[in-house]
């Protein structure tokens, strides 16, 4: 026989050594073997215990299973709760066996004894599979008028469970719910509200309506419980019953959301819990924050008055001044998703939150930051990205690459001027060049070529001079110039140092007097210095600093008004050059010393750019944005195409159309995206015209050719055609055009798309997934068609689920290759399923050939 329960727990923790221990244990689950198959009935409640004990040590017991559906069988009481203890530990929903213990489980839902019954009810609402749900549905709902309240409130807690497993079921719920929610006990009130929330959350356009008639019974209770609430052993912390009333004002918020009426009936009743738990004296406890958490996001969510409104993010602001971090992460996540609402009033704690930017903790930091970004405009933009930069300073290394996205972001949206715009990339770069993106400098130099302005050009000539002279030669000289900034530098000297006085020759960039006029003189020389100590430069663009740098010489040089000061000094460097150690620079001076033999030819190539084209690159606000999640499976989807044209050409049928993907997966789905055949796509052909030009990348050509720029020489051939030869970039290495598309963007779900093309032709795809709504968001896919001729090929995403509040989280690349040129045009189907409701959404949206820029 084996050692009792008690003795085999002292023999495990004497065990000194894991070995030890396995040896014990093996020989007690052999002994418990050889019990089970001798059907040893006095012991078997004990052997089932050692079995439970056995399970939580992490060691297998599946070969007990049937013991425990015999105990639940017993008569005993003692039996039985050791038989359900066990059923509810070592099982689980997935277990075929669990089927047999369903009749046991019938059986004692009708038994005399209440305490069988609870244990039965426990069961099932802990394990119950969908097919016992549904078996034992009728008997749990006529539970709920019983007599006991013990029973009422277990029978509520298992009707949870039947109405998440089994949604068909839920119907003959319904109509207990008004009783559950009058009765005078606690434990029965509680379990009642969340049985109508998962109602609520089942079929919200069939049982909404109908719970929402019990609005002013929810008030009344909730009423009461400010006042004295049920009983002072449920009250935490002074507050009377806190997990009741938040329970209450969660039901109310989905009853109120979308019905004015309602949200009449309640408003009264929020503004009073608000004020009230604000009045509870000293310092609010973790239970007041619960309560008034609760409510502000009850009052958001319904159609309060504008003042309620008010009360409730000033409410969220007093929560920005607590020390417990988690209030204020709460506080600022609540207020990002407020911002949608009522804007003005959040900004009314904008200073506060710029102080949450600098705070010690990441994650509070992080979520400040992305509300800041959520709330610049055209009025504030000027002082919020002064206090940023001023942070920017002090930032830990590790927050500066998102400070640094976000401030670029900002300037390229809100800018008052060019000028503010040059002054501030500037700034950033100096502070964290190599933290800041190559598609952030893209878009400086694009504005700066827009602006069409030459007392612009002479600004940026003259900031951007002066910042990198510092970095070189300043009192606070950096070890390492920051390459973007040289980059940077070196572009818009070399197309637009013509504006600049001729000054006097300087031999060395060193003699410059800080503070002084920039001249083309000093440009020139501190071009040179670049030149001869490129490779020095931080960061991903200080590969190419050097590259520019000889370009932005002979761009200079080539200037009717520099020409005949100039000249002779880059041929020098041009010839001095060309047995540089750098394959590209060596290359570069070769040909351009070729290029100053023709005099036509090279003004020709080295004439300014024309204006760019400025393209946004800041990705959607954190109002519009959300948090996301992508489905990894390819669901099957009806007609995504539905007959329409995606490039607005006639039918003309031209074959089979091109597979579209499923976010997460590789399946390909054409059939489902086109309704079940291999038909065509609305007649899509290849446009009659010559393919529209490539864009002019600021950060890929110095030159400025009137010819059509090269396609394979990227940051590195900026000579056009009749230089091809020239050694050539790695493809990695080139700059891509870009633009960002909101794709998708309703009722606080959005989907941002970043396109950036490739030298070789192909366009990646980096979408990003927001969720604006209160809820998180689950089962989230994105489904996209392409016309024929474009392959399209999806990577898995970085997550199936979006959290509520989120921007950018969760992520998807995908990758367009097209076979034959034609513009780019695509189809989307986001659908996803609202975790607070059930609520499944299906919704279509179309990227078309005109929103994207003619080179993509």
């Amino acid at each position: 026989m084996s050692q009792r329960l008690a003795e085999f727990i002292r023999g495990v923790r004497a065990c000194r050594t894991a070995a030890e221990e396995r040896a014990l244990v093996a020989r007690e689950a052999a002994a418990l073997r050889t019990a089970f198959k001798e059907q040893d009935n006095a012991h078997r409640h004990r052997n089932v215990a050692k079995l439970m004990f056995m399970h939580m040590l992490g060691y297998p017991t599946h070969f007990g299973q049937m013991e425990c559906l015999k105990l639940i069988a017993e008569e005993s009481f003692a039996d039985k709760r050791v038989g359900y203890l066990s059923l509810s530990l070592l099982l689980d929903e997935r277990q075929e066996v669990l089927m047999l213990v369903t009749n046991s489980m019938k059986s004692d839902l009708t038994s005399k004894n209440h305490f069988v019954v609870g244990l039965s009810l426990c069961a099932l609402g802990g394990v119950g599979s969908p097919e016992m749900c549904r078996d034992l549905a009728s008997e749990v709902c006529r539970l709920l008028n019983s007599q006991s309240s013990y029973v009422r409130k277990k029978a509520c807690l298992a009707s949870v469970r039947i109405v998440k497993k089994a949604p068909d079921v839920t119907e003959q719920f319904l109509g207990a719910v008004p009783s559950l929610l009058n009765d005078r006990h606690h434990g029965v009130l509680i379990a009642g509200a969340q049985l109508a929330l998962e109602l609520c959350a089942c079929e919200p356009k069939e049982y909404v309506p109908r719970i929402r008639k019990e609005v002013p019974t929810i008030c009344r209770i909730l009423n009461s419980l400010m006042g004295t609430g049920f009983a002072s052993e449920h009250d935490v912390d002074g507050i009377p019953d806190p997990f009741l009333q938040v329970a209450l004002l969660r039901l109310l918020r989905v009853l109120g959301e979308d019905d004015a009426e309602a949200s009449e009936q309640m408003s009264d009743l929020l503004a009073s819990v608000v004020s009230n738990t604000q009045g509870t004296g000293g310092g609010m406890k973790q239970a007041a924050y619960s309560i008034l958490y609760e409510c502000v996001r009850t009052i958001m969510s319904i159609k309060a008055a504008s003042g309620l409104r008010v009360l409730a993010i000033n409410t969220l602001g007093k929560f920005l001044g607590n020390r417990d971090n988690n209030i204020r992460y709460v506080s600022l996540s609540l207020l990002a998703q407020c911002v949608r609402v009522d804007i003005q009033a959040v900004q009314r704690h904008r200073s506060v939150v710029v102080e949450c930017v600098k705070d010690a903790d990441m994650s509070i930091r992080r979520r400040a930051l992305e509300l800041v970004y959520a709330l610049v405009n055209e009025t504030n933009a000027s002082t919020l990205t002064k206090e940023l930069l001023d942070y920017l300073h002090v930032a830990d290394v590790e927050f500066k690459a998102d400070l640094v996205e976000k401030l670029c972001q900002l300037v390229s949206m809100y800018a008052p001027s060019v000028a503010f715009y040059v002054d501030t990339v500037t700034e950033v770069m100096v502070e964290a060049g190599e933290h800041i993106k190559e598609n952030a400098v893209r878009s400086l130099l694009a504005a700066v070529s827009a602006s069409g302005d030459d007392s612009v050009y002479r600004h940026s000539c003259q900031a951007l001079f002066t910042a990198c002279w510092e970095c070189y030669f300043g009192e606070n000289r950096k070890t390492r110039t920051p390459g973007s900034l040289a980059c940077a530098t070196c572009w818009v000297l070399g197309e637009y140092g013509d504006v600049l006085d001729i000054g006097v020759a300087q031999a060395n960039a060193k003699d410059f007097a800080a503070g002084g006029q920039v001249t083309a003189s000093a440009a020139v020389a501190l071009i040179e210095h670049i030149v001869e100590n490129g490779r020095e430069c931080s960061g991903a663009l200080g590969f190419f600093a050097s590259h520019y740098a000889i370009t932005a010489l002979a761009k200079l040089a080539s200037r009717a008004n520099l020409e005949g000061s100039l000249r002779g000094r880059v041929e020098a460097v041009l010839a001095k050059t060309k047995g540089s150690s750098i394959l590209e620079v060596q290359a570069r001076s070769v040909e351009f010393s070729e290029l100053f033999r023709f005099n036509v030819a090279r003004k020709a190539a080295f004439e300014r750019m024309p204006a760019m084209e400025v393209a946004n690159m800041a990705t959607a606000p954190l109002e519009e944005v959300s948090v996301a999640s992508v489905d990894g499976g390819a669901a099957a989807v009806a007609d995504l195409l539905g007959g329409a044209d995606l490039l607005g050409d006639a039918g003309n049928g031209v074959g089979p159309a091109a597979p579209a993907a499923a976010i997460g997966g590789g399946a390909d789905l054409l059939g489902d995206l086109l309704g079940g055949g291999g038909g065509d796509i609305g007649g899509i052909t290849a446009p009659a015209s010559a393919p529209a030009a490539a864009p002019v990348d600021p950060l890929a050509a110095l030159m400025g050719d009137s010819a059509p720029p090269p396609t394979a020489t990227g940051l590195g051939g900026m000579l056009g055609s009749e230089f091809s030869a020239a050694p050539q970039m790695p493809v990695a290495m080139q700059p891509a055009a870009s633009a960002m598309v909101k794709a998708f963007d309703k009722d606080g779900v959005s989907v941002t798309m970043n396109f950036s093309k490739a030298a070789d032709g192909s366009v990646t795809v980096a979408a990003s997934f927001g969720n604006a709504t209160p809820s998180d968001l689950n089962s989230f896919a994105l489904q996209v068609a392409v016309p024929k001729g474009i392959t399209l090929e999806m990577r898995p995403a970085s997550s199936s689920s979006i959290p509520a509040g989120s921007s950018g989280a969760v992520t998807q690349t995908m990758r367009l290759q097209r076979e034959v040129m034609r513009p780019l045009a695509l189809r989307i189907r986001v659908s996803y399923t609202v975790a607070s409701t059930g609520a499944a959404v299906q919704e279509m949206s179309q990227v078309d050939a005109s929103m994207l820029p003619a080179g993509l």
